[in-house]
């Protein structure tokens, strides 16, 4: 039944766009002198300003607010972008049916020069950053009590740019000298923004230390009253992670454990991590976040982050029928009793479409009903067959994301999205600690964090192999849906190999998204967006080599 209300509610917003396109059409003046198109143009704008942003009329609220902006079923704002580029990963699959608004993204074809992806995500990041260039543009940003103000518009605009940088030109570290992206700040002409070359990755990185160190400065260790902002201790978050890809790991390090104590955040304990949970911004594990309430734009729709990744019952969402799915190589690489296992759950059905519902398969949603809902272990049995039984029949599909204040009944689609977490800031000391020469301090770092919180059997001298393989599957794992897997690729220069699924999984990947990629291809990074390159006469191209017409495996 959930299925087919979702499959309706998606049939009717999209006749909703098709007759809002064709309104441009009948879009014409009025010949009795009251209101001009420009007026009404005026008052839409206004209004969209206003519900955008229910809580504050200020422009730093604005600024948080646009992250949540949302354009269509799958372009939903910053966590919108996020699902893109880990569609790019091999740590993320879908399923390829017709509802899967990711789909193309995962067969990288999405983000050519002339498709939406590629508008889409760096669209998004200018928008981000104009935000925050029209509050630093405001005179009196430099006045003594605005300080607060400016220094979260600085560290917000660094934080974009550092995302940015990375979707365009490989990592730091032996391609500084390479091109970057445009520069622009709250100076820039529109005259310059049409003949805006590329800065090197080098420029770009100074440019953001340069705002996150003077942002750090401005707020003087002070922590933000809310999640939704931008205090010290996240500042310090982004410079350990803008310092772990520029390879300088003691100041990563440094800046992750100041990050951790400042917020005072403690990870997910082995219970909470063992359900569904990362719905709240406010919980103790997290730094920043993305907050929704009822009153966000997309909150009553099936286009958010929570309607992609949470199946769970409340109201309509995409996660029932065009499911986000772990690698299954990655799924079986965790021991059993590494608790995160039951972030994800698997529908096995018979020949006639008949739920063979294993308990093993299902366990990850059966805790959830147990240690949260309170169910027995038999009611909660019989309360996830029910739930599944019309989710189709795929392997490793996603339940870390609780519903929105774990309601079953809140029609809404109003989860949050975390932008940092304290468990990042763990695993940085980790990596940073065994890279600056400390490789026994990086493995306890790390056996510390995982044994004490995700797996009380975890053992890094089992795991062997090299330590970057280990800390790049931890983080897949930990962050999936997060957005961090594709950047940890770039960073780590990791082949993109998603072939090995099929030791596990005949078709874990699906037509059209079944190949593998060298770090150093080209296909890596995005390509810019061909309408922008139009009106910035500077923007030279990523090279662009075609994509497989053919499956590679």
């Amino acid at each position: 039944m959930r299925r087919n209300k979702l499959l309706f509610y998606i049939f009717s917003l999209a006749v909703v766009g098709i007759l809002s396109g064709c309104s441009k059409e009948l879009d014409l003046e009025p010949e009795n002198g009251s209101l001009t198109k420009k007026q009404i143009n005026e008052a839409k704008d206004a209004l969209k300003r206003k519900e955008n942003d229910p809580r504050s009329g200020s422009a730093i609220a604005g600024m948080y607010g646009a992250l949540k902006d949302v354009h269509n079923h799958h372009q939903n704002g910053f966590p919108g972008v996020m699902l893109m580029l880990e569609a790019r990963t091999d740590a993320m699959l879908g399923t390829g049916v017709s509802y899967d608004q990711y789909r193309y993204y995962s067969s990288y074809r999405m983000f050519e020069e002339n498709r939406p992806g590629a508008s889409y995500v760096y669209s998004r990041f200018y928008a981000f950053i104009r935000e925050a260039n029209e509050i630093l543009a405001d005179p009196s940003i430099n006045d003594k009590e605005k300080k607060i103000d400016k220094a979260q518009a600085l560290a917000f605009r660094a934080y974009m740019y550092f995302n940015l940088v990375q979707c365009y030109q490989f990592t730091y570290v032996g391609n500084k000298e390479k091109l970057g992206v445009p520069i622009v700040t709250e100076l820039t002409t529109p005259h310059e923004v049409q003949n805006n070359p590329r800065q090197t990755v080098e420029a770009v990185y100074e440019f953001i230390l340069k705002d996150l160190t003077e942002a750090l400065e401005l707020l003087g260790g002070q922590k933000a009253g809310s999640r939704t902002k931008i205090g010290a201790d996240v500042v310090h978050g982004i410079l350990a992670r803008v310092y772990l890809v520029m390879q300088d790991y003691a100041k990563a390090h440094d800046h992750a454990k100041a990050a951790i104590k400042i917020s005072q955040a403690t990870p997910y304990s082995l219970k909470e991590a063992s359900h569904s949970n990362f719905q709240d911004g406010t919980d103790h594990n997290v730094l920043w976040s993305a907050i929704y309430t009822s009153e966000d734009e997309g909150s009553r729709t099936i286009i958010t982050f929570s309607s992609q990744m949470c199946p769970y019952p409340g109201f309509v969402r995409y996660a029932d029928v065009a499911p986000h799915r772990l690698n299954p190589v990655l799924y079986n690489s965790m021991n059993e009793t590494d608790v995160r296992k039951n972030w994800w759950f698997s529908v096995k059905k018979d020949g006639n479409e008949k739920l063979l519902p294993e308990k093993s398969n299902l366990k990850g949603l059966i805790s959830y009903y147990v240690n949260v809902k309170g169910y027995t272990p038999a009611e909660a049995y019989d309360k996830v067959k029910e739930l599944v039984k019309d989710f189709l029949p795929v392997s490793n599909q996603c339940c870390k994301y609780a519903p929105p204040e774990n309601s079953f009944t809140l029609a809404e689609n109003s989860g949050d999205f975390p932008l940092m977490r304290v468990e990042e800031m763990y695993l940085i000391k980790a990596e940073a600690m065994y890279k600056s020469g400390d490789q026994a301090g990086g493995v306890s770092e790390l056996e510390k964090f995982i044994v004490g919180y995700r797996d009380p059997a975890y053992n890094y001298a089992t795991v062997g192999g090299i330590f970057d393989d280990e800390i790049y599957r931890q983080r897949q794992i930990e962050f999936f849906g997060e957005g961090l897997s594709f950047f940890d690729m770039l960073r780590l220069k990791r082949d993109l190999v998603r072939s090995k699924s099929l030791d596990v999984e005949t078709e874990a990947f699906f037509p059209g998204s079944r190949f593998d990629l060298k770090a150093d291809d080209p296909r890596m990074i995005l390509q810019f967006p061909q309408r922008e390159r139009l009106r910035n006469s500077k923007l030279e191209q990523n090279p662009f080599i075609p994509f497989f017409t053919v499956d590679q495996f």
